[in-house]
């Protein structure tokens, strides 16, 4: 019977899944590096943490959030995780709206996804309800060098609760290091041009602090992915992180397919791109690589509705019991 794992997980604090120290010496290279990205659309358990505004998702709550449908949750985004490679599972995957330490930790013991032996890095964010950004990854593979979380602070809106960027330097097999941000920026609820401000600061944290890394290592291979809330087009994007499609600065590999009117989500049935990979410019030079210069959208028919929008879980308080209100995207390095 599968249950949950009570941890507790305090503010300052980041949760790291028992690191393995060394690579194994009968390591075997994969036929490819799979680095994706998923918004799984609110993963919470059960339980009320009476610190964060979870209310909702609790057997009582107004999503009626029970363990059945938490489980067949976790169920749904292992399927997903299997499909971004069929031949193996993903070594890196960034995740946004997960709760917290608990749901990731079940996750990685999912049956379809045990033998991934998959270990994660999560701190807990003063997001007001309780979603984080999360990355997980198998240290067969790669091993976590420095991990960090960015807190998003604006005293334009002091009042403002939300998600911290994650860093996370780390090694892989081969013996490159490679940084990973991975980011999930205010949204446009209350509004574009109301919100657009918070999300060109979240801009401008991650800029200075990719600024410290090139400074530091002119070379460095940084792979920044995230749900934006904004599109590749658009200020915080272009004008503060400096991203693009041109041969200096960063590379968006979700431009091409902007403007092919292709997209993660959507809104009224109109598909936006919204989920985005960014990438330092030596991503694409030798050692472990990028060969094009474009992201992977995973748009399985089983994760898409009627070809309109996303399989969602909910639709207000209707439950379809979907996978998630995004798809998610993934990139393939080789060497």
């Amino acid at each position: 019977m599968r249950y949950l794992l009570l941890l507790s997980i305090f503010l300052t604090n980041c949760s790291v899944s028992e690191p393995s120290k060394d690579f194994s010496m009968d390591i075997i290279a994969p036929d490819k590096v799979t680095v994706a990205f998923y918004n799984v659309e609110n993963l919470f358990d059960i339980e009320d943490d009476p610190k964060k505004n979870d209310n909702d998702f609790t057997p009582e709550g107004y999503k009626n959030w029970t363990s059945e449908r938490y489980f067949e949750k976790l169920s749904n985004i292992s399927k997903v995780f299997n499909a971004m490679n069929k031949s193996d599972w993903p070594i890196i995957v960034g995740l946004a709206e997960v709760e917290n330490a608990t749901v990731l930790e079940a996750l990685t013991k999912e049956k379809d996804l045990i033998d991934g032996n998959y270990e994660f890095v999560h701190f807990d964010s003063p997001d007001n309800r309780g979603i984080d950004v999360a990355l997980m990854y198998r240290p067969e593979f790669f091993h976590v060098l420095e991990k960090k979380s960015f807190n998003i602070f604006n005293t334009d809106f002091p009042n403002s609760k939300t998600r911290d960027i994650l860093y996370v330097k780390g090694e892989f097999y081969n013996g490159e290091v490679f940084h990973f941000y991975v980011n999930h920026w205010s949204s446009r609820r209350d509004g574009v041009l109301e919100t657009e401000p918070k999300r060109v600061f979240q801009a401008s944290v991650l800029k200075k602090n990719l600024d410290k890394v090139l400074t530091n290592e002119p070379n460095a291979k940084i792979v920044i992915m995230g749900d934006f809330n904004d599109f590749p087009t658009d200020k915080s994007i272009t004008k503060i992180l400096d991203a693009g499609t041109s041969n200096k600065g960063l590379y968006n590999l979700a431009y091409a397919l902007h403007m092919q009117d292709k997209g993660t989500m959507s809104y009224k049935n109109d598909w936006g791109m919204f989920d985005q990979f960014i990438v330092s410019q030596s991503i694409f030079a030798k050692g472990l690589h990028l060969n094009k210069k474009q992201q992977t959208i995973l748009d399985e028919e089983w994760l898409v509705w009627k070809g309109k929008k996303p399989n969602r879980t909910y639709g207000g308080q209707k439950y379809y019991g979907g996978f998630s209100d995004h798809l998610p995207i993934y990139i393939d390095l080789v060497e």
